[in-house]
């Protein structure tokens, strides 16, 4: 694996340890290190990626999130959304341009919306929040739709980068509950468990579509 692979896992699982132990002062440099390490990945490995552009651009709006939800308050919380909104646009802009149309593979992940919006959250999202967080959902869940309807033409990296996006789901899922509902045990660990990861195997599986990952 490629060193620099293993240098974003240390630096996650640094970050995470971090959090859970409550050492913010390493953490707050830790979790902005992520994303531009992703981004180092895909200009080192993935230089001749096809969609390098906007591959970037989701990490940039990554990052972004990554940086307004560092900071506690709802005007931050919606600034965070909305830059993570744009990152899965410019994952929507990636996935399309391999697309094999299935609208039965939108039914899992209608399912799951329908779970979190009428089972899990309730109403447990304050009411100035509730259409922000529900536009929210769906267009994440699109992303991952998309991402399962991509046809590369090698069905391992369809597969990694559907891996990825499910796993930014279920981390944004995660926060939700945490947010809304009720504190989850080692919160911490399950949001950014699968969103480094998720966001690790969505960049692999991308860019070693033209490039050899080491």
């Amino acid at each position: 694996m490629n060193k620099l692979i293993i240098s974003y896992l240390a630096v996650l699982g640094f970050h995470i340890l971090t959090r859970i132990i409550d050492f913010g002062l390493f953490s707050d440099f830790t979790k902005p290190a992520l994303m531009p390490l992703l981004g180092l990945i895909v200009l080192m490995i993935g230089k001749n990626y096809s969609y390098k552009t906007l591959l970037l651009m989701a990490l940039f709006f990554s990052w972004l999130g990554d940086c307004f939800l560092m900071f506690s308050g709802e005007m931050y919380f919606m600034m965070g959304l909305g830059s993570f909104l744009m990152a899965h646009v410019f994952y929507l802009l990636i996935f399309r341009q391999q697309l094999s149309f299935h609208p039965l593979k939108l039914l899992p992940f209608l399912a799951f919306a329908a779970l979190m919006i009428f089972g899990v959250l309730g109403d447990a999202i304050p009411a100035g929040l509730k259409w922000p967080v529900y536009i929210y959902m769906m267009v994440i869940l699109c992303m991952a739709w998309f991402s399962s309807m991509r046809k590369s033409g090698n069905a391992q990296n369809d597969t990694i980068v559907l891996i990825g996006a499910v796993l930014f789901v279920l981390s944004d899922s995660f926060i939700a509950i945490n947010q809304f509902k009720q504190p989850v045990a080692l919160a911490s660990f399950w949001v950014m468990s699968t969103y480094g990861v998720g966001q690790l195997l969505i960049v692999k599986g991308l860019i070693s579509q033209d490039a050899a990952v080491e």
